[in-house]
């Protein structure tokens, strides 16, 4: 048996199930597009540091849900995945500060994440309730969120990356 296979039940071999996803031309190309960076708090993307270029491509290019929350006022840039996250309040969200995206848990918040940056730690929130949008439908589903600081161009904690996972 090769090392990208695996054994099922039965002793049958199970070839792994693997999506490609499309970059260029995506939804999230597009979003990025489409936003007036210039009117958040990051400013025009001329100005971002090479870091955020960096994770904000890798960012697009996961196929799980996830979030870049970035700056001072945590400009919350998030992926195709992470959109139905967000629900109805999609596009509006995209670029959107941690006070204007999610006022009821901004303070909690905003002190896990500058503990975070200051101490170096990563955190992870556990099985947290959130109302989702799939097929234009809303629904109850259950996440766990696991967050990383992110360093800008000096070194400087500058930001969040945020991965969700569903544990419904």
């Amino acid at each position: 048996m090769e090392a990208n296979e695996e054994e099922a039940p039965g002793g049958d071999v199970v070839e792994p199930t693997v999506q490609f996803h499309r970059l260029r031309g995506s939804r999230f190309a597009e979003w990025m597009r489409a936003k007036d960076w210039r009117a958040t708090p990051i400013g025009p993307r001329f100005v971002w540091h090479q870091s955020l270029y960096t994770y904000v491509r890798i960012l697009g290019a996961l196929p799980t849900p996830a979030a870049i929350l970035w700056g001072p006022d945590y400009v919350r840039i998030y992926n195709e995945a992470y959109a139905p996250l967000v629900g109805a309040r999609h596009p509006e969200l995209f670029g959107a500060t941690l006070r204007e995206s999610l006022p009821e848990s901004c303070v909690a918040l905003r002190a896990c994440f500058e503990r975070m940056l200051d101490e170096n730690e990563s955190a992870e929130i556990g099985r947290t309730l959130v109302r989702v949008l799939r097929d234009g439908i809303e629904a109850d589903a259950y996440f766990t969120f696991a967050l990383v600081p992110l360093l800008d161009d000096k070194e400087t904690p500058m930001g969040v990356l945020e991965l969700a996972t569903e544990v419904s």
